[in-house]
């Protein structure tokens, strides 16, 4: 099964970002936006994932957070992946609790590392999502508006990671919680 880690978001913040994703969807461009509902941090994407190693994952994630605290983040600020002149990925950021989101990704990369799970190449970058570029021709002013706009969405609690199933669709990926691991044990 295809699986990830991730940070959930408040509903709020999903409305908010999804009234942005619909007001560059009007701009035109070939952007494969995300769905409101699917909207979140991703920590760790795994791939495919065998579902009778889930409790291993989920005990080796528990170990490693052990004793880690919740804490507070913030979303602010849009950006691309490699770059806004040319993206691949269209993002917003993580402001306040930054630091704290690249600890927790080091921390789950440890804990997927002891089983075998491979770790990213690249140093961890919290963002959250919006939209995968597929061709940039013709969105040349949906991306002049989306390095224009600002987006802040004040910091709120994050208790615990999840690990998501997410099966692709025509419509889209659809996710579906596997676990929850709470943070303060």
């Amino acid at each position: 099964m295809r699986t990830f880690i991730g940070v959930d978001i408040p509903d709020e913040a999903k409305m908010k970002l999804d009234a942005l994703i619909l007001k560059f969807k009007a701009l035109g461009g070939r952007v494969t936006w995300v769905r409101a509902a699917n909207l979140h941090l991703t920590v760790k994407f795994i791939g495919e994932f065998m579902p009778e190693r889930l409790e291993d994952l989920s005990a080796s994630l528990n170990e490693e957070l052990n004793g880690y605290g919740a804490q507070k983040i913030s979303l602010s600020g849009l950006g691309g992946f490699p770059n806004l002149k040319n993206p691949r990925v269209l993002w917003v950021g993580v402001d306040e609790g930054r630091e704290w989101v690249v600890e927790l990704i080091k921390r789950v990369e440890n804990g997927c590392a002891t089983l075998k799970i491979p770790r990213e190449k690249k140093d961890a970058e919290p963002h959250l999502t919006l939209g995968r570029v597929r061709e940039t021709r013709g969105g040349k002013r949906m991306l002049e508006v989306f390095g224009q706009t600002s987006f802040e969405y004040p910091a709120f609690d994050v208790n615990n990671i999840t690990i998501y199933k997410s099966v692709l669709t025509p419509h889209g990926a659809e996710y579906t919680v596997l676990e929850k691991i709470s943070f303060n044990k």
